[in-house]
C-alpha cells in the first residue's frame, strides 16, 4: 500500500516539473489534485461534525467538497456529501434545506449511479426523519421502509433501517413494535462492533427510551447508563451524545417521580446542547420536559414559562404551523385547565387541533383520518372534553353534550389505533389508555341521565362499555372470517398458516429461554423471531392492499346496541354488563322487557382484595372468611341491581377482577346454618353464564359452527402414574359397561359421560396430542380431563398435558399458541383441567386463559374451571350436567341443576364450594341438539320383530287356507 505522504509527494513533484518546462496541468494530475483536495474537505467537514459539532462549518466544507467530486464524475462521493450536508441540516433543524438536499440525491444519484444505490437509501433515511420531526408519521415510514427495501436488495447491513423505524414506531406509540427493532438492531451491532464500542451508543440510548415508555423502568436506567459509560468513555467531547444521554437520564427519573433528579439531568442536558450552535430544537424538547416536571408538582407559573419557552424555540425550527406543536400546545392547555383558567385552556387546545388536522372546523370528522398524529389527537380531544365537562356557564348542559361529542370522537379514533397498531402488546396498552376514557366517558352519560332522564344517553354509555370489552379477540375472530370470505387464494393462506405455526412456536422457545436465562439463545430466538413477524407482516400488508375484502371484513366496526340486545334476550333472562373503573363500578341490566338500567356504584378500595381474598378463603375450605365476604359481595355488586326480583337466568359480562369470581357462590343473606349444604347461595336462584362481550355472545349465536361436526364427544383423559396399557381406546358405547370402580382418577369422570353420550374415548398412550388435533374438528363436544398449566406472564405458553411419547412428532403438550391455529367446530369444550379459566388479567380483555384459546378456534362455549378440582367429586357433577344437557338444558341450567345434585347427595364436608364451585359456563348458552341414538335402535329393532311377526302371521295364515 503506498504510504499517503507518497502521493502528495508524487503530485508535488509532477507539478514542479509541469510548471518548470512550462507544461499544462494536464487533465489526470487535475483530477489527482482536486480529487485530494476535496478529500481534505470532506474530513474536516466530519471533523467538525462530529468532534466539533459545529454544523455550518461542516456544510460549507462538505459543499466544497461535492463540488469538486462532481466536477471529475466521482458520483458516490459526491451523494455522499450531499447526505453529510442533509444530515448536519436536519441536526440543527434546517428541514427545509435538508430536504432540499436528500431530494436532489434521490433524483441524481438514480441518474448517475442507477437506482436502489446506497445514497438513495441514505437520503430516503433523511427524509423520513424530517417527516418524523414534522410528526408527519405515515409519510416518514413510507420512506424508512424505502431505505429498508434498497439496503436488502444490496445485501448491506439494516442496522441504520432498523433504528430509524424503531425510532418512528417509538414516537407513534407502538412501544412494542419499536423494541423489536431496538433489540435486534443491537444483536446486529454488537455481532459487528463488539459490546465496547461508540457503536453501541445509539442502539443502549433507544432500548432506554422504549423501555421506560413500556414501565419498565429497571431495564430502561441499564440501557441510559451503559450509554453514559460508552459515552464518557469515547465521545466524552461530543456535546451532542452527552446531551441526549442526560436528556434520557431525565426522562426516567421524572417517570420514577424523581422530580429533583430528572430537573438536574435536564440542566445538565440544557447545558451540553447550548454549546451546539444553531441546536434549538433538543433545548425546546427539554424546556417541554421541565414543564410537564412543574405540572406534576403542581408549579403551575413555572410549567407554563417553560412551556411557553419551549414553544418559542419550537416554532423557530418549525415554522408557524407543525403537527409537533400540538403536543406543546395540549400540554399548555392542561396546565391552563390546572389553573382553572378555562378560556386560555380552550384557546390553545384550539391551536393543538388546528397544527394536527389538515383541515379544522369544529365539527372534527375523525372517520376521515385527515390527521397527522393519531395519539396527539386522541390526548386533544380528551382534553378539550374535560375543558367542557369542568367549565362552569349559564348553560353547562350544553358543554356536556360537547364533551360527549369528543368522547366519541375518541371512541372512533381508538378503533382506528387498533386498527393501525400491529404488536399484541401495543394494543393492550392502548386499551389501558381507552379504559381510563371510557370511565370518564359513561360518568359523563350518566350524569346527562340524571340531569335529562333520557335513557338515550344510557345506551351510549353502554355502547362506551362494549367498547372497552374483549377487542383483541373479536379483532383476530374477525380476521379468521376475513381470510375465509375474501378470495385469498389457498397457497397464501397456507403460507399464512405456516409462518403463524412457526412464529407462534418460535415465540415459545424464546419465552422459555428467557425464563432459563439462557442469553445465546434468546439472542438466537429474538433475531429469528424479528425476521418472521416481519415475513408475516409483509404478507399480512399484501392481504390488505390485494384483497379489498379482507381489510373489510377484517376492520369492519360493528357494535351492538341496547335493542339488539334486548331482541337476544329469553323471557325472564338478564344480561348484567359490568364495567370496573377506578372509583365507580357501573352495572348495565338489559332484560327482554324493561328499559335499560344502570347502576353506578361506589368502588371500595380493596374492592381486588375482597375477591382474592373470597377465592382464598375457599382453597383453605376458611368457612368464616367464605360466608362473610361472599355476602359483602353479593350487597356490593348484585343486590342493588336484582332488588327483590330474581330472573331464571343471568348472563354476566364480567370486567377487571369481575372475571375472577363465580358469582353462583356468592350468598344472598346471612345465615346461622353452619351446613354447607344449607347456605343460602345464589346457585339457588338464577342460573348463570358468562360472556367475553355482548357483541360476541350475539355474534356467536349468528354462527352455526357445529354443522360441519359429525360425531357427539370427543374425551381425552391422561393422569401420570396412570400407565400406557395396551389398551388406551374405547368408544363410550363400550366403556359405560365397565364397573367405574376399577377406573383411575379422571377415565372415572369419563365412565361417567358414557353413561349418557355416545362417542371416543383416548386415554393412557393413545390421549396423544397429536390424536387430538387430528379428530377434534369432528366431533360436537369435546371433554379434556387433563391437568393444566397456566403462564401468567406469557399467556400464549399456558399448555394442557398429553401423553409424552418420544417418537411422536409432538411434545404432548397443548399450549394456547398451537390452540389459536387449529380450527374447531365444537358447540362445548369442557375442560376439566386445574385453573382452566385463569390467566393473566387484562384490561377490557378479561382472563387471557386456556379456554380464551378454544373460543378464538371457533368452540362456541366452554366449561372452565376457576381452581384445581377433585377428582373424587368432578364424576359425579360432569355425570349429572351431561344427563342435564341430554334432557335439553341450556349449558347454564344443565350445570346449575348438577351442582344443586350434587349438593343434595352431598355429606357437609364434600358440599363446602371447593368441591363444586370451580364450574362455569362461557359462551353461548343455548341448548345442544342431541340425537338419541338408543331411541332409534328400540324402533330399529321393534320394526324387525314386527317384520318377523308380520311374517310368520302370513305363513300360519296360508297354512290354515291349504
Amino acid at each position: 500500500m503506498i504510504p499517503k505522504y507518497f502521493k502528495y509527494l508524487l503530485f508535488l513533484f509532477s507539478l514542479i516539473t509541469q510548471t518548470a518546462f512550462g507544461w499544462g496541468l494536464s487533465d489526470s494530475t487535475k483530477l489527482i489534485h482536486d480529487t485530494l483536495k476535496a478529500d481534505e474537505y470532506l474530513k474536516k467537514a466530519d471533523y467538525f461534525a462530529l468532534h466539533l459539532q459545529i454544523y455550518d462549518s461542516s456544510v460549507f466544507y462538505a459543499n466544497k467538497a461535492a463540488n469538486l467530486y462532481g466536477k471529475w464524475n466521482k458520483w458516490d462521493k459526491k451523494f455522499l456529501c450531499l447526505n453529510n450536508m442533509a444530515m448536519d441540516n436536519f441536526t440543527i433543524g434546517n428541514y427545509d434545506e435538508s430536504l432540499v438536499l436528500a431530494q436532489q440525491v434521490i433524483e441524481e444519484s438514480v441518474q448517475k449511479m442507477g437506482q436502489n444505490n446506497g445514497e438513495e437509501a441514505f437520503s430516503n433515511r433523511v427524509i423520513g426523519n424530517i417527516y418524523r420531526e414534522q410528526g408527519f408519521y405515515r409519510k416518514a415510514l413510507k420512506h424508512y421502509q424505502r431505505a429498508e427495501a434498497i439496503l436488502k436488495l444490496l445485501n448491506l447491513p439494516l442496522t441504520t433501517a432498523n433504528n430509524a423505524i424503531g425510532s418512528l414506531y417509538w414516537r407513534m406509540g407502538e412501544n412494542e413494535l419499536a423494541l423489536e427493532y431496538f433489540t435486534n438492531n443491537l444483536y446486529i451491532k454488537s455481532e459487528q462492533f463488539g459490546q465496547e464500542h461508540p457503536e453501541m451508543i445509539n442502539p443502549h440510548g433507544n432500548l432506554g427510551n422504549v423501555y421506560g415508555s413500556l414501565g419498565a423502568y429497571e431495564k430502561s436506567l441499564y440501557h441510559y447508563n451503559r450509554a453514559l459509560e460508552l459515552v464518557l468513555k469515547f465521545r466524552n467531547k461530543n456535546y451532542f451524545f452527552l446531551a441526549f444521554t442526560y436528556d434520557n437520564i431525565g426522562s426516567i427519573n421524572f417517570e420514577l417521580g424523581k422530580y429533583e433528579e430528572s430537573i438536574k439531568y435536564y440542566d445538565l442536558a440544557i447545558k451540553h446542547f447550548r454549546k451546539i450552535p444553531h441546536n434549538k430544537w433538543d433545548i425546546s424538547n427539554c424546556f417541554k420536559n421541565l414543564a410537564k416536571i412543574h405540572l406534576h408538582r403542581n408549579k403551575l407559573d413555572l410549567a407554563l414559562t417553560e412551556g411557553l419557552q419551549s414553544l418559542s424555540l419550537q416554532q423557530e425550527v418549525l415554522g408557524a404551523k407543525s403537527s409537533q406543536h400540538s403536543i406543546l400546545f395540549n400540554l399548555i392547555s392542561k396546565i391552563y385547565l390546572k389553573k382553572n383558567k378555562y378560556d386560555s385552556a380552550f384557546v390553545n387546545i384550539h391551536r393543538a387541533l388546528r397544527n394536527n388536522l389538515e383541515t379544522f372546523d369544529d365539527e372534527i370528522n375523525v372517520s376521515k383520518r385527515s390527521y397527522y398524529d393519531s395519539f396527539v389527537l386522541l390526548n386533544s380531544l380528551i382534553t378539550r372534553a374535560d375543558i367542557f365537562n369542568k367549565k362552569e356557564s349559564g348553560n353547562s348542559l350544553k358543554l356536556k353534550y360537547l364533551a360527549l361529542e369528543d368522547y366519541q370522537r375518541c371512541d372512533t379514533l381508538i378503533i382506528q389505533l387498533r386498527q393501525e397498531i400491529k404488536t399484541h402488546g401495543d394494543k393492550i396498552n392502548l386499551n389501558k389508555e381507552a379504559s381510563k376514557l371510557y370511565e370518564k366517558a359513561i360518568d359523563l352519560c350518566y350524569e346527562i341521565f340524571q340531569n335529562t332522564n333520557d335513557s338515550k344517553y344510557l345506551n351510549i354509555a353502554l355502547s362506551f362499555s362494549e367498547s372497552n370489552k374483549a377487542n383483541l379477540l373479536h379483532g383476530a375472530i374477525a380476521e379468521v372470517g376475513a381470510k375465509k370470505f375474501s378470495g385469498i387464494p389457498e397457497y397464501l393462506l397456507h403460507l399464512e398458516d405456516s409462518l403463524r405455526i412457526e412464529l407462534a412456536y418460535n415465540e415459545s422457545k424464546l419465552q422459555k429461554h428467557k425464563e432459563e436465562k439462557d442469553t445465546v439463545k434468546i439472542e438466537e430466538y429474538e433475531r429469528e423471531v424479528f425476521d418472521l413477524k416481519r415475513s408475516y407482516q409483509e404478507l399480512v400488508t399484501q392481504f390488505e392492499t390485494t384483497y379489498p375484502n379482507y381489510y373489510d371484513l377484517k376492520y369492519k366496526d360493528e357494535k351492538v346496541s341496547f335493542s339488539s340486545i334486548k331482541k337476544h334476550l329469553g323471557q325472564n333472562q338478564n344480561l348484567l354488563e359490568y364495567f370496573v373503573g377506578d372509583s365507580s363500578i357501573y352495572v348495565f341490566n338489559v332484560s327482554s322487557k324493561d328499559l335499560l338500567q344502570v347502576h353506578k356504584i361506589e368502588k371500595p378500595l380493596d374492592f381486588n382484595e375482597q375477591i382474592e381474598n373470597l377465592n382464598k378463603a375457599i382453597l383453605e375450605k376458611d368457612f368464616y372468611g367464605y360466608t362473610g365476604i361472599s355476602y359483602r359481595l353479593f350487597q356490593l355488586v348484585l343486590e342493588p341491581v336484582l332488588g327483590t326480583t330474581t330472573p331464571k337466568k343471568i348472563i354476566i359480562i364480567p370486567d377487571g377482577p369481575l372475571w375472577k369470581l363465580n358469582f353462583d357462590l356468592l350468598l344472598t343473606r346471612n345465615s346461622n346454618s353452619y351446613d354447607y349444604r344449607n347456605l343460602p347461595y345464589l346457585l339457588k336462584g338464577p342460573a348463570i353464564s358468562y360472556a367475553y362481550s355482548a357483541y360476541l355472545l350475539l355474534s356467536e349465536n349468528r354462527k352455526n359452527n357445529s354443522k360441519g361436526a359429525k360425531r357427539e364427544v370427543l374425551a381425552f383423559s391422561f393422569q401420570d402414574g396412570e400407565g400406557h396399557s395396551k389398551e388406551s381406546y374405547k368408544s363410550l358405547r363400550v366403556l359405560r359397561n365397565e364397573s367405574v370402580e376399577d377406573l383411575p382418577g379422571s377415565r372415572a369422570e369419563i365412565w361417567s359421560i358414557s353413561q349418557i353420550f355416545d362417542g371416543d374415548y383416548y386415554y393412557g398412550s393413545q390421549a396423544a396430542e397429536e390424536k387430538f388435533k387430528s379428530l377434534a374438528d369432528g366431533y360436537r363436544i369435546l371433554h379434556l380431563a387433563l391437568h393444566g398449566e397456566v403462564n401468567e406472564s406469557h399467556p400464549m405458553n399456558s399448555r394442557l398435558f398429553f401423553t409424552r411419547d418420544s417418537s411422536a412428532v409432538e411434545d404432548g403438550y397443548l399450549h394456547a399458541y398451537e390452540l389459536y391455529n387449529m380450527k374447531l367446530n365444537a358447540d362445548l369444550a369442557v375442560l376439566s383441567a386445574c385453573n382452566t379459566a385463569q390467566g393473566q388479567l387484562v384490561s377490557g380483555e378479561g382472563i387471557m386463559s386456556l379456554g380464551r384459546a378454544f373460543i378464538y378456534a371457533g368452540c362456541k362455549s366452554l366449561l372452565t374451571t376457576q381452581w384445581e378440582v377433585s377428582d373424587a367429586t368432578t364424576p359425579d357433577i360432569m355425570k349429572y350436567f351431561y344427563h342435564n344437557l341430554k334432557e335439553g338444558h341450556s349449558k347454564s341450567e344443565a350445570l346449575q341443576q348438577a351442582k344443586l345434585q350434587y349438593l343434595s347427595e352431598a355429606d357437609n364436608l364434600s358440599s363446602h364450594p371447593f368441591y363444586w364451585g370451580s364450574f362455569a359456563i362461557l359462551g353461548d348458552d343455548t341448548a345442544i341438539e342431541v340425537k338419541d341414538y338408543r331411541y332409534w335402535w328400540i324402533i330399529a329393532i321393534s320394526l324387525v320383530l314386527l317384520a318377523g311377526l308380520s311374517i310368520i302371521y302370513f305363513k300360519s295364515k296360508k297354512k290354515l287356507r291349504a
